[in-house]
């Protein structure tokens, strides 16, 4: 369950803007951080829809959960009828499935009446644009078949004619999620000698990683705001410990392995000609994700970050992610 909201982001039940809000791909880690996370007084405004199988977890539930066909326009706008506010969380997977939905949700929605719309995105969609500072008037540059569903999605959202927020979200990690699942396969089997070549060259490089907490907290105050800016990029970047060495260094604590602290990181020269050897723009040595718009949200995540960051690395001590990782080298 995510932790409780800080007192500044809970939203008692009479200042919460609308009526219901529905959930839509809300059984993935992400989605399920929102639903427990919810603040408590207000849950009965809360709607599920589950357009695959229901989650166990979602078994035994008081929230108002239902089951839609999400290529069905019909069931879509009878699912979403009374609803003021949509939470989009639907995951492209790279076949255009995405964008097929996301027609039918289009027309049910203007059937349905909701005035507003929350999207959820990635910072994937920047691909390989090589500008240093990227926000979120940069011009998107895809360069997958993920990132490219992705921004056909938003484009689609875009389009209708209701209150829309684009959120492009980072590396997402916390409890259910795979992101920094590699470094950490890596930090558990490959030997010390690389190790230190990884930190040597890539130390300082950003790895753009927002907390569950972080994103749960910016979609929770999207539902409530007067005036939601039309497009926001959340990630956790103004935090100094969003890096690679900083996560590495918490890997190798918590699985034993030698410490490489001591080795010295290369310039990020260094860096920049690698990934030039790579086809890809230097800039990425040294990329940041400006964050306008989040404001006390983004503050928080940034100061939490490492905190956070820590519990959540100290679960793969704990098995709680051990089976997918396998054991330390000697």
């Amino acid at each position: 369950m995510a932790e409780p909201l800080p007192p500044v982001m809970q939203f008692p039940a009479r200042a919460l803007k609308g009526g219901t809000v529905a959930i839509l791909g809300g059984t993935g880690f992400v989605g399920r951080a929102l639903i427990d996370g919810w603040p408590v007084t207000d849950r009965h405004r809360l709607r599920v829809l589950i357009h695959r199988s229901r989650p166990d977890w979602l078994k035994v539930s008081d929230f108002d959960v239902r089951a839609v066909d999400a290529a069905s326009v019909t069931e879509l706008a009878r699912a979403f009828d009374g609803a003021t506010t949509l939470i989009d969380l639907l995951r492209p997977i790279g076949d255009g499935s995405r964008l097929a939905v996301a027609e039918c949700v289009g027309k049910a929605l203007a059937e349905a009446g909701v005035r507003r719309v929350i999207h959820a995105s990635s910072i994937d969609v920047y691909g390989n644009n090589p500008a240093p500072i990227i926000d979120p008037e940069t011009p998107a540059t895809p360069i997958s078949a993920y990132a490219d569903e992705h921004l056909a999605a938003e484009r689609l959202a875009e389009k209708r004619p209701l209150a829309t927020t684009i959120l492009r979200l980072g590396a997402v990690f916390g409890p259910g999620g795979r992101n920094l699942q590699a470094i950490a396969n890596e930090v558990a089997t490959a030997p010390a000698w690389r190790l230190a070549a990884r930190r040597s060259l890539n130390g300082s490089r950003r790895l753009h990683l927002v907390s569950l907490e972080t994103v749960v907290q910016t979609v929770i105050q999207l539902a409530n705001a007067d005036a939601p800016p039309p497009r926001l990029i959340v990630t956790d970047d103004a935090a100094p410990e969003n890096n690679f060495a900083t996560v590495q260094d918490l890997l190798i604590r918590t699985f034993r392995r030698p410490d490489v602290s001591g080795v010295p990181v290369l310039p990020r020269i260094v860096l920049r000609a690698a990934l030039a050897l790579r086809g890809q723009p230097g800039a990425l040595a040294h990329r940041r994700f400006s964050e306008p718009g989040l404001g006390l949200v983004g503050r928080a995540g940034a100061e939490r970050f490492f905190e956070r960051l820590g519990h959540y690395v100290g679960t793969f001590a704990d098995g709680a992610q051990g089976d997918r990782l396998g054991h330390p080298a000697g």
